[in-house]
């Protein structure tokens, strides 16, 4: 028997296959099992940064969402002496002006406020300003661009996120776009995005298969494969199996 790890974030699936332990499995076949499965899980192991804010956004958010760009006026941008410190200023603003969003949502439309955003500072005229994706609906702009306090209402912007050309969620973009301004950028201890807590990672789902299961087999047709990897020893059986796919008109 093997074991497959399923893990959906919107049009996006990541699935793992390696062999299941058994009580009758020799020491051998055990330590051979093992390998394997260190094999496949290094293997889905998501090192770009891009890659799990792409399935935290295609898990959490909707094409009803929207995407927010605040700025600030001079007055108000940070002067601490150091980039860790001025993150961590931006973030005091930034929970302000969230605390103030949580309290009214759910008045305006009988939501709980769902958001990632990031801080950038390093490219363009080098001023900090803020990203963000959130369930908020593109019918409360005007309200939201009013709520911020730290600039002037016309330097705000908000829109609903960008399609394909399939009128589906350009999320691969949307996830390049948040983290083009990567960890290296910033000092030790500065993250690259922040998130509210009912934004969380797509579950992963175990199921055992028989021995003959491959992923390839049962590909949907429609899927775009992102990533693939997979290893098989010649002798003894052992193999493990990993693939990314989506559908084509959402592939990164």
């Amino acid at each position: 028997m093997f074991t497959l790890l399923t893990r959906r974030a919107g049009p996006f699936v990541m699935q793992t296959l390696y062999p299941s332990f058994h009580k009758s499995d020799t020491p051998e076949r055990r330590r051979e099992k093992s390998a394997m499965r260190s094999k496949a899980n290094r293997a889905k192991n998501l090192r770009a940064q891009w890659k799990i804010l792409l399935l935290y956004l295609a898990f959490n958010f909707t094409p009803a969402d929207t995407t927010l760009t605040l700025t600030f006026s001079d007055a108000f941008l940070p002067k601490c002496k150091n980039d860790r410190e001025q993150r961590k200023e931006v973030r005091r603003m930034m929970e302000y002006y969230l605390r103030k969003l949580r309290k009214l949502l759910p008045k305006w439309c009988g939501k709980h406020l769902k958001y990632i955003y990031v801080i950038e500072s390093k490219h363009g005229e080098g001023r900090y300003h803020v990203h963000m994706v959130s369930n908020i609906p593109i019918r409360y702009m005007k309200a939201v661009l009013a709520l911020w306090p730290y600039g002037t209402y016309t330097n705000q912007e908000m829109d609903v996120l960008p399609l394909d050309a399939n009128h589906n969620v350009a999320w691969a973009a949307v996830a390049h776009y948040l983290a083009k301004e990567g960890v290296e950028d910033r000092d030790l201890g500065c993250f690259l995005w922040h998130k509210s807590r009912n934004v969380i990672f797509p579950p992963e789902t175990r199921e055992q298969v028989e021995d003959t299961y491959t992923l390839k087999d049962h590909l949907p047709t429609w899927a775009f494969i992102v990533e693939r990897s997979s290893f098989e020893r010649p002798t003894g059986g052992g193999r493990y199996e990993y693939i990314w796919y989506a559908r084509a008109d959402n592939s990164t």
